[in-house]
């Protein structure tokens, strides 16, 4: 699990008027006192900012498209359009004549087509 620190750091800083979690070896500078209802609002936050992340959806891995040269039985050039949405999963392979391949992937996914 990936903490946001620049979050944790933040939640400092309003409730507690920490400027660093960085340690800095001075008891100034390291040791705070700190208001039970400013530990009590942090931890709302905290609870409240982990609880947001967990039910936000995460955002899917762009798919990736591959044309390959192929064969059909006849011995004739075809292009083969596999939409790969995953490692172990794809949007099976249909096979064209290369123009047919390039337009295929125009129409339905803009965004493959490299620049």
């Amino acid at each position: 699990m990936e903490i946001d620190q620049t979050l944790i750091t933040n939640i400092a800083r309003e409730h507690f008027g920490v400027e660093t979690l960085q340690t800095r070896k001075r008891d100034s500078l390291d040791f705070h006192d700190v208001a039970v209802w400013s530990m009590q609002s942090a931890l709302e936050a905290a609870f409240k900012a982990g609880f947001d992340a967990a039910k936000s959806p995460k955002p899917a891995a762009a798919p990736e498209y591959f044309i390959e040269k192929g064969t059909d039985r006849e011995m004739n050039d075809v292009w083969e359009v596999t939409v790969q949405i995953s490692e172990t999963e794809s949007v099976g392979t249909e096979e064209y004549s290369r123009e047919a391949a390039e337009a295929w992937l125009k129409r339905n996914h803009p965004d493959a087509i490299p620049g």
